[in-house]
């Protein structure tokens, strides 16, 4: 047996007869949802035995739309910032972009692990004044983590916003060649750099393109 009590900031408990709740009883839970939920620091009560999970999502108008780190790419004349490939390299220093929309007055981003615990605080500017996308430099942690932002709105109360999708910091980084034209009838050979800044390991080589040119890679 299971109960479940949902307490609004005001400190008053929900019910199911209140205007804009709908209740979803179940033998095991409940599902609540709430039209229009007043700001401030909502909590939820379980009582029962056993394991348990609960969910809690929302919609507003305020939101972390993006976080990802870039670097300088493009032609000469119209170079710009672009996410990089794949996750970025444990210990190195990468910048970063967030963007938000909504109406705020202030955001402060942090890493954190996913259990929640802190990692480090993030010095992210606006792009410019009033800006909603937030540029920085950062030191990418050694363990898994999650980008998250706090601050104000417009209205000055607090909000709290994380991106879902876990950032796995990488120990090893691959060096591209500079392009090279490929002439028929020629066997043409690139070198890749492969750093390795993790521990001392194993690893193997492989390589494919997307026409099947590839005849070999060396060392295996």
């Amino acid at each position: 047996t299971t109960t479940v009590t949902l307490t609004r900031p005001d400190g008053t408990v929900v019910q199911a007869t209140d205007p804009g709740v709908r209740l979803l009883a179940l033998s095991t839970g409940a599902v609540y949802s709430i039209v229009g939920p007043a700001p401030g620091a909502w909590s939820v009560t379980v009582n029962g035995s056993g394991d348990f999970s609960l969910n809690v999502s929302g919609v507003s108008g305020l939101s972390l739309d993006a976080f990802r780190f870039v670097e300088l790419g493009g032609r000469i004349g119209h170079q710009g910032l672009y996410p990089i490939a794949g996750f970025p390299v444990i210990g190195q220093t990468t910048k970063a972009d967030a963007e938000m929309s909504g109406d705020l007055a202030s955001a402060a981003f942090e890493l954190r692990s996913k259990a929640g615990a802190m990692l480090q605080s993030l010095s992210l500017n606006p792009d410019s004044p009033g800006s909603h996308e937030f540029f920085g430099d950062v030191a990418v942690p050694n363990a898994p983590f999650l980008a998250y932002v706090t601050g104000s709105d417009a209205a000055g109360f607090p909000y709290q916003r994380v991106l879902a999708g876990l950032i796995l910091p990488q120990t090893v980084k691959i060096v591209a060649p500079l392009a090279r034209d490929l002439v028929a009838g020629q066997t043409t050979t690139y070198v890749f750099e492969v750093q390795n800044l993790g521990g001392a390991d194993t690893f193997r080589f492989s390589a494919t393109d997307s026409e099947g040119f590839v005849s070999g890679v060396s060392p295996a």
